[in-house]
């Protein structure tokens, strides 16, 4: 359908010369739990915004163009910032 679409809006655009774009409804209903699955693989690839999306929430504008910090290497999803220090304090570290 995206390529009638498309196509639809190639020979119109040219034909009567209108700035109007063509679009649809998708017949497919999305699958939430794919999508879910897609973003959790790669959470940085998604803005604050488009996580409160995928939980019904509205958008935040303190959030446009928010998004969550990349994993440091050896680190996986849901690590804790001071993992691997032992319980190492700024008073145990000697300069």
């Amino acid at each position: 359908m995206e390529f009638l679409c498309l196509e639809f809006q190639r020979v119109f655009a040219t034909l009567f010369d209108v700035d109007e774009t063509l679009d649809y409804d998708s017949p497919v209903p999305t699958d939430r739990e794919h999508v879910l699955k897609v973003a959790m693989a790669a959470p940085w690839s998604r803005s604050v915004n488009e996580w409160r999306e995928l939980q019904d929430l509205e958008p935040d504008p303190q959030f446009d163009n928010v998004y969550p910090p990349l994993a440091m290497p050896g680190q996986t999803v849901g690590d804790a910032d001071d993992a691997g220090d032992e319980g190492e304090t700024d008073a145990d570290v000697v300069e």
